[in-house]
């Protein structure tokens, strides 16, 4: 796996601690049609953005990734 993808991952899956819903399992499955990203077993769309300012923007924007 490359290293951004790996980053990635490990982002996602501290996004629920940091709400204090402790670790969300984030899996990577194979379909017909492609690869999709779940996390908690959900489909999982990244709108993200990087950076380190305006995170508040972000989160308005609907935002769920950095």
């Amino acid at each position: 796996m490359k290293p951004s993808l790996m980053i990635l991952f490990a982002t996602i899956l501290l996004v629920g601690p940091a709400r204090g819903e402790g670790p969300i399992t984030v899996k990577v499955e194979r379909s017909p049609s492609g690869y999709q990203l779940l996390r908690g077993g959900q489909p999982f769309l990244i709108k993200g953005a990087g950076g380190r300012s305006y995170l508040d923007v972000l989160k308005e924007a609907g935002g769920n990734s950095i």
